[in-house]
Formats: C-alpha cells, structure tokens, sequence
C-alpha cells in the first residue's frame, strides 16, 4: 500500500516546516493506494476538486514508518470513499513526508514540486469514475 496526503497549495511551506497535522478531532485524513494502481492522479484529482473544492493542490507521499495511530475507513460518502482513509494521529512528522512525484512534468506552468493542478474534469462522469473503481476493485483494493 502506498500512502498520501493531500492539501490546498497555500498549506505546502506549513508542510514542509511542520508535518502534517491533524484536524480538530484527532484525524489526519489520507489516502491509500495499491502499489500497481496506476490510475493515481486521476483518484488525487477527483479528491482535491470534489471533496476539498479545489482546482490547485499540494501531494505528499506518506511513509508507513510515520504512523502511530490506527487507519480508519473514511467517513466520506463517495464512489472512491474505500481509498480514503483517516489516521487517528496528532502529527505525521516532516521525515516522514516527501513531495509527491509525478510522471507528467508541470514545468513552465508556475507551479513548484509536489503542486498540482485539476486536470480532466470532463472525466468526473459517473460513468467513468465507475470504470475506475471497477478497476480499483480488480486489484484487490
């Protein structure tokens, strides 16, 4: 399993700086991936734009040595909502957290290492999202 956490892009020096923290209840919310799922973007865009509302974001990749706390099944409803996960946990310290790191190179767009833009809205179809969780479901997640 792989390990990610996602944020508005204003949050990234915070990050950098701080870790990552949790909200206040206690959670940290992640999301977690199958090794050979190769459809990652796709998932962290439709989770930046429907569930956080933005068309910008900030992508970490989370090493399982920084968890302490219990993974606990989200509590978002989505088609998606089985790669979302909560860590009960106060921080994920910065050694723990690198930029996350894309296949597509964003430069000459203005944006840093681990900022990434909403990209294929057109494909945030039922339809669509369907043939990705179907995919998801193939590789046992």
């Amino acid at each position: 399993m792989r390990y990610f956490y996602l944020a508005s892009d204003d949050q990234l020096s915070s990050i950098y700086t701080n870790g990552v923290n949790a909200d206040t209840h206690g959670n940290i919310r992640i999301i977690a991936l199958q090794e050979d799922f190769l459809m990652d973007k796709y998932i962290f865009d439709v989770y930046a734009y429907e569930i956080l509302g933005l068309d910008i974001y900030c992508l970490f990749h989370i090493l399982p040595l920084g968890f302490q706390g219990e993974i606990l099944d989200s509590d978002i409803d989505h088609i998606f909502a089985g790669a979302f996960k909560i860590l009960k946990q106060e921080t994920i310290e910065r050694k723990y957290i690198a930029p996350y790191q894309s296949l597509t190179s964003y430069e000459g767009m203005g944006l840093v290492e681990g900022v990434f833009p909403v990209e294929n809205k057109d494909k945030f179809t039922p339809e669509y999202q369907q043939k990705i969780l179907e995919y998801l479901n193939a590789l046992g997640k």
